[in-house]
């Protein structure tokens, strides 16, 4: 997540968390801690998994003190910061965000997001402009690197789509003690969520792996959340569905009710959203496929339906219109739903019941 979108959008969001924590002070901080010591402590990863979350983590401390440093660490190597390979002891943690390579343009309703990154040293970013309707790729530098990508970029500070090591250390924080310890909760709160979904997302994109069938996620996310759950799909390797109310036209069962049926709700929409909103609408049985098609629907999704029905379910849409499943994805049935050939899988499990991943801040010392 690039500083633009950080001040724009999620800064609020930090700021209510912190406050939440500290609603009027750190009574134990400021009771064993009185006075301004500079102190470090150490980010330890204590299980494997994807890490995302970094610069959000790192956001944390900046808004209670902008001096903190978060020297961001190689798996194999020397202290480097996250967004510079020549971050000195002292640099402030201004002059680094300042610095970072990364730009975008943010629109409130998510519906023209880009990230780029213009790092001469980040050649393996891959860049995701988001698009209006079921697939939007948006706020993600890159995706979960496997294995081998991993290896060899293990000089590299860790970034979002690492993957890390049970025990390995993967940040050092100095500054004002008082704000090590004040801060530590809430930057481990969005680190570790974060870093749970992005695990819980790569596993199971893995399992889609050398299939046309793209993972999605849903709005199923924890309230205030949203942009830091749904960056952190992507971190997975996964794809943003729509990112709120305004960003595309979702007909639901309660939708279609109120208009008065499939062919009702489709036109309604037409008639009322822009024309560069894609329709899709959520269908229970061959039938209200049928209708959905010739309706002129950009999107179906197949709700609840088993492969048999999905499948003449695809026969019935031909080529007119893109599909999509909602349904868990398992090592037991992932065969059979990537064999039928639907566009998209959307899961809302990847974003309301992915564990944490465990992460501590450990080793404090006055310097």
């Amino acid at each position: 997540m690039n500083p633009i979108t950080m001040r724009l959008a999620a800064d609020k969001y930090i700021r209510l968390a912190l406050e939440e924590d500290i609603n009027s002070e750190d009574v134990t901080t400021n009771a064993v801690m009185p006075d301004y010591k500079k102190g470090e402590v150490y980010l330890i990863a204590k299980e494997d998994g994807i890490i995302a979350g970094l610069p959000v983590f790192e956001r944390v401390f900046h808004l209670l003190d902008e001096n903190t440093m978060v020297a961001f660490l190689a798996a194999d190597g020397p202290e480097q910061s996250i967004y510079s390979n020549n971050a000195q002891q002292g640099t402030s943690g201004r002059e680094r965000t300042a610095n970072h390579p990364m730009q975008d343009d943010f629109e409130s309703e998510g519906t023209a997001n880009r990230l780029v990154q213009n790092d001469a040293e980040a050649k393996d970013t891959s860049n995701y402009p988001i698009q209006d309707g079921t697939e939007s790729k948006s706020t993600v530098n890159r995706p979960a690197k496997d294995d081998t990508e991993s290896k060899s970029n293990a000089n590299h500070p860790v970034q979002d789509g690492d993957a890390v090591k049970k025990g390995q250390v993967l940040a050092v924080i100095t500054g004002d003690v008082r704000v090590l310890l004040s801060g530590e909760r809430t930057a481990l709160n969005y680190l570790q969520r974060m870093s749970g979904i992005a695990t819980y997302t790569h596993q199971v994109a893995e399992l889609l792996k050398g299939s046309k069938t793209k993972l999605l996620d849903t709005r199923k996310t924890t309230p205030c959340m949203r942009i830091f759950e749904k960056y952190a799909v992507c971190v997975g390797g996964g794809h943003n569905h729509r990112y709120n109310l305004s960003n595309g036209v979702l007909l639901k069962d309660n939708h279609i009710d109120a208009a008065g049926g499939v062919k009702e709700a489709i036109q309604a929409a037409k008639d009322y959203a822009p024309f560069v909103r894609k329709i899709e609408v959520e269908t229970e049985n061959l039938a209200m496929v049928k209708e959905a098609v010739e309706a002129g629907a950009d999107i179906i999704m197949l709700d609840n339906m088993t492969p048999e029905v999905m499948a003449e379910a695809l026969r019935i849409r031909d080529v007119r219109a893109e599909t999509e499943c909602d349904v868990n994805v398992t090592k037991e049935n992932i065969e059979t739903i990537t064999s039928l050939g639907v566009d998209y899988i959307s899961s809302g499990a990847l974003t309301h019941s992915s564990p944490i991943l465990d992460i501590s801040l450990k080793h404090l010392h006055v310097l």
